[in-house]
């Protein structure tokens, strides 16, 4: 299961973010969750986090499900970037099934479930690439 849900977040909502962890109850993250809700079962009621992070050396190649397995419950994923393209360079976002197809979704969800399939990488960037991160059971 993969998504792009476009146009879920405000410019003026999405400059308001810092890096941080979330709490759910958060009202910026109202129309974002229901988006997900709209799409998959996830659950914000088990094991499950948000949080905003802006990391220039990006990530590797991964799924979803920590270093060590130790997020072994993360049954779906949603990122929304907060920063337009324009504010940084490089950290683009792949789905290794499609490695030359980058993604940004700027204030759009992009949703995917933790199987083999959407094992994924972001790039390292200079600028400002903050990313609403959420992990769901």
């Amino acid at each position: 299961m993969r998504f792009i849900i476009p146009n879920v977040m405000s410019e003026q909502v999405a400059k308001t973010f810092v890096p941080e962890y979330l709490d759910w109850n958060d009202s910026r993250l109202k129309d974002v969750l229901d988006v997900v809700a709209n799409n998959c079962d996830a659950d914000t009621t088990g094991p499950a986090y948000a949080r905003v992070e802006d990391r220039p050396a990006g990530h590797p190649w991964h799924r979803d499900v920590g270093t060590k397995n130790h997020m072994d419950w993360c049954r779906y994923s949603g990122r929304l970037l907060l920063d337009p393209p324009s504010a940084f360079q490089g950290g683009e976002f792949y789905f290794k099934d499609e490695p030359t197809t980058p993604i940004f979704g700027y204030l759009s969800v992009v949703l995917y479930d933790n199987d083999v399939d959407n094992e994924h990488f972001v790039a390292s960037h200079s600028g400002s690439r903050r990313v609403l991160l959420m992990f769901f059971s």
